[in-house]
This record gives C-alpha cells, structure tokens and sequence, in this order.
C-alpha cells in the first residue's frame, strides 16, 4: 500500500460518523496524511476527536466562512469536496422547520417559542412533541424533565466561556478545542460545549432530557444498570416516533426534534 505521509488533505462534509466524508478521511489517515474535516455543526468535533484529526465548523456555501477555512488550513495536497448539497437559505436542512429559515441562531422570536413543562422553552413543533413525550412517559409512571431547552446567544457564550478558555489546559494531553472568534478555545472543564452560534440549542430544537425520581433530577445515561432509571430505554422505545433523533453516542441524554415541518403522528 502507498504512503501520504507528509501531505496534507482536507475532507469536507464528514460530519456523520457512517458518512463517505467520515470513512475518506479515515483511509487518508491510515495512509499518514495530515488531516482536516468539516461540517456544519458542532459535531465535527467529536468526529475529529475519533479520528484524532482536526476539525472545523464551515458552511461552504458562506464566502467568509470559506476564507477563514483557507486562512486556517493553509497549503493542501489533497482536497476532497464531500459536503452534500444545501439551500443557502436554509443553513439548517431540509428537515428542519421552515418558519427558521433567516433566523439567526440563539435570536429566535417570541412568536417562535412555546413555554414547556417543567420548565423552559422550544421552538413550538419541537414543544408539541415533548409534550407529547412527557405524556407518555408520565403513563409508563415516569416523570421527563430536561437540563437543557433552548439557549439564546447571550447563554451559549456564557456557558462556553465557563467551560472552554483561549489557552491549553496543562493537565489534559488530548486537547478538546473549537475555534471562536479568529482564536482557538480549550476545554478546561466539564463536557464539551458548541461554539456559540451553533448550537441546535439555539435553534430551539434540541433538548437535554432527564428523570425527576424522587425529587432528584437523574441525568440519562448508557449504563447498563442505570438504564431503566434513567430513561434511556423509555426514549429509545418512542423518542423516534415523536421526530427526535440523538446527535452524540457520548450524549445519550441530548435529542434533537428533526420532523421539521410534518405534522406529529397520532399518540394513543
């Protein structure tokens, strides 16, 4: 087998961890090559950290998102335009709600966003459909709440501030980073948090979910001895009906409302 030991190739588009994007850049560096992948969303960093490789947030359909990739990459050998066709209307995707498209991330309107129990708000297709899951899971004798709902612009940079600071952490060899502002930001503490701006909480579409069990809010998680206490194999039963979908293996409790504009299916 030959070697690219020495170059540099940059993959765009591989953002999924069972995409053409993913699997290209794994075979680039099992060969030696030097590389770089992209995506939209904060997910490319969790691809990036599996691969141990770098990665970036770009929208390539954005002329300024597309400069700032070349001013950070610099020379390549290799490059491979994987990123699959969007609307440059709708930074979001075609299963996302339309009433987004021009809405900036982290400012969604009021009109936008519907109040939910316990707490909190979403957008109002993703509030229907965790109400509707609330409810049945209050009828298996659960009771679901979140630690997480929608994050406006001001609450995104806060928490990533408090998390995430412009210089290395000393005490970690494997640096967690995301690229903010022309500088790139190291996790120092907690779980990573996206780059503010990205999140799909601030689209009012993603949700941390939890238990409330006797008056203690229990995170979900993959354990397997804490799976029926927690949660998970409720979701995992009929969180996909309602239109969520999980972003991160690593954040079993973080779901995103994916049904965009079609109506919930019918609940018994």
């Amino acid at each position: 087998m030959f070697s690219l030991s020495g170059k540099r190739a940059l993959v765009s588009g591989a953002g999924a961890p069972g995409g053409i994007g993913f699997a290209i850049a794994k075979s680039l560096r099992d060969l030696g090559a030097e590389v770089i992948i992209t995506s939209t969303t904060e997910r490319i960093y969790d691809r990036a950290s599996d691969l141990g490789v770098t990665g970036f947030i770009a929208d390539l359909t954005t002329e300024s998102d597309c400069l700032e990739l070349i001013a950070r990459v610099g020379a390549l050998d290799i490059l491979v335009n994987n990123a699959g066709m969007t609307s440059q209307n709708d930074p979001l995707g075609a299963d996302e709600a339309s009433d987004l498209t021009g809405v900036t991330n982290g400012e969604l309107p009021r009109k936008l966003l519907t109040k939910i129990a316990p707490s909190g708000r979403l957008h109002w297709r993703a509030a229907a459909s965790w109400e509707q899951l609330r409810q049945l899971a209050s009828n298996e004798g659960l009771t679901l709440c979140h630690v997480g709902d929608y994050r406006p612009y001001d609450q995104q940079l806060a928490l990533f501030k408090s998390r995430m600071k412009p210089y290395p952490n000393a005490k970690v060899a494997k640096q967690t980073t995301r690229e903010f502002k022309g500088e790139t930001w190291y996790l120092h503490t907690g779980a990573p948090v996206a780059t503010p701006g990205t999140s799909n909480h601030g689209w009012g579409l993603a949700i941390d979910a939890a238990l409330l069990v006797d008056g203690k809010v229990v995170t979900i998680t993959t354990k397997p001895k804490d799976c029926k206490r927690s949660g998970l194999q409720f979701l995992l039963k009929v969180a996909q009906d309602l239109g969520w979908s999980w972003e991160l293996q690593s954040e079993p409790w973080h779901i995103r409302y994916v049904l965009g504009d079609k109506e919930l299916p019918q609940t018994a």
